[in-house]
């Protein structure tokens, strides 16, 4: 074994010898697989069991608060997130009105006129189809 590995041994019923302590452990639950689970209990692969989804009502908040504040958020996967992402973007100071416009048209503009599709993948940039396209 490893440095710092350490096995229990518990003796062994049968006498003599030793057993795992593990292994012990393993033969008294042995008989408790197979009986059904307790109603509303979860499996143990669930990672966060009292974890609640936002709720619409925060979403539209978070969406609305981001925006007049200027800023972005990572989309919450709890409602206890969401309450936090919120008390966060309340305490940011409120972008003035005139700058959002006028950040909001510049993006128009640029999104008419084309500009930013030089990492835009074109038609001679790729060869093959499928699994076996390549860039040239």
């Amino acid at each position: 074994m490893g440095e710092g590995a350490c096995l229990l041994r518990v003796p062994s019923a049968a006498g003599g010898g030793s057993l795992p302590a593990l292994a012990r452990v393993a033969d008294l639950l042995r008989p408790l697989r197979g009986l059904p689970r307790p109603a509303g209990a979860r499996a143990m692969s669930d990672p966060q069991p009292h974890s609640k989804p936002p709720t619409p009502k925060q979403l539209r908040y978070l969406r609305d608060l981001a925006v007049s504040r200027g800023q972005s958020f990572a989309y919450p996967q709890t409602s206890a997130e969401a309450s936090r992402e919120i008390e966060r973007l309340k305490k940011a100071k409120r972008t003035p009105a005139a700058d959002r416009r006028r950040e909001r048209r510049a993006v128009q503009r640029d999104m008419a006129e084309g500009r930013g599709d030089a990492a835009a993948v074109r038609a001679d940039d790729v060869g093959g189809y499928g699994s076996g396209a390549t860039w040239k």
